[in-house]
């Protein structure tokens, strides 16, 4: 009888739970779908030709795009990090308004105050121009409260409106993070020669076929996988800072 009694209340729980679906839910207006977030500019990353990045620390950096690479134009004449201004390209092409604080429809009246924003002085500032185009400013002031948003402008317009906190680690560039930090570049199956001195030791070694043998101080077969990693080691190696810039 136990059994047939928990049976006989599961099954009136199981209807009144299919009725209240049929009746009630099918009926309830379903909930609006949330509006997606407004495109800052309609311009592809490919179009993006000059950039100039203001860190925060005040570093000032000018790049422009010469076909498929990015060079650093000032403070110094350098190849650029080709990854990081492309990606500095592709987050201003793809930024999206999060919300419009002020300025815009909801406050129409301006001019707007814009230091509790701290857009008055911008912790950030990216200009950009597209080939012909004259140069525009994204500035990038505080965080809001939550710290999941940024208060931005642009240097055309009084609108302030919200983006995402994590484009700082993108905009937020020195000099340093915009340049190619490569020290030597080169293709390895193009050396044949690698000489290395230590005080007044010379060591030389050359490429016969597809071995390496040693020239100096002796003439024998040099360990193909030792000179191969040292090959790997300088083709790989980065700058870790820049002390001085050269002529």
């Amino acid at each position: 009888m136990r059994g047939l009694r928990s049976t006989l209340i599961l099954l009136v729980v199981v209807v009144g739970l299919g009725a209240y679906i049929y009746f009630v839910e099918r009926h309830r207006t379903p909930a609006p779908e949330e509006e997606p977030n407004e495109p800052l500019f309609g311009f592809e990353a490919e179009g993006v030709s000059e950039l100039q990045v203001t860190s925060g620390d005040g570093t000032v950096t000018e790049l422009t795009r010469d076909g498929d690479s990015w060079q650093v134009v000032s403070p110094v004449q350098t190849t650029a990090d080709d990854t990081t201004a492309s990606s500095i390209a592709s987050s201003l092409a793809s930024l999206e308004v999060r919300r419009v604080i002020a300025g815009g429809e909801e406050d129409p009246d301006g001019p707007v105050d814009l230091e509790p924003f701290g857009l008055d002085d911008p912790s950030l500032d990216v200009g950009f121009a597209a080939v012909g185009a004259e140069t525009r400013h994204l500035l990038i002031g505080d965080q809001t409260p939550t710290g999941s948003d940024r208060y931005a402008k642009l240097s055309d317009s009084d609108r302030v409106f919200l983006i995402a906190s994590y484009l700082d680690s993108t905009f937020d560039k020195t000099t340093f993070d915009l340049r190619d930090k490569t020290i030597l570049d080169f293709e390895r199956d193009d050396v044949d020669v690698l000489s290395i001195t230590v005080e007044d030791r010379v060591i030389r070694l050359t490429k016969d076929g597809d071995d390496w043998r040693l020239a100096e101080p002796w003439n024998v077969a040099a360990d193909f996988g030792t000179v191969e990693s040292l090959l790997g080691s300088l083709s790989s190696g980065r700058m870790q800072s820049v002390a001085s810039e050269g002529e």
